[in-house]
């Protein structure tokens, strides 16, 4: 999500979003979360700071979108 700066309200970032179906898709098919980094890195998507994909940072978006239940 992006912070508009004309109203202040949170708008929908369509790269992230595209990032974030992609991360599902990988978790609804089996992947672990190391799996899902090392698939991120490997199709060279970077994450929002430029950085490399680490599970950590996969399980963080996964618990931010209720898709990852914490143990």
């Amino acid at each position: 999500m992006v912070k508009s700066i004309k109203n202040s309200s949170l708008e929908k970032n369509g790269e992230e979003q595209e990032i974030i179906r992609v991360i599902k898709q990988l978790k609804s098919s089996g992947f672990s979360l190391r799996g899902i980094a090392r698939e991120l890195n490997k199709r060279l998507i970077p994450t929002k700071n430029n950085g490399i994909w680490h599970a950590n940072t996969v399980r963080k978006i996964l618990v931010r979108f209720n898709t990852y239940k914490v143990v």
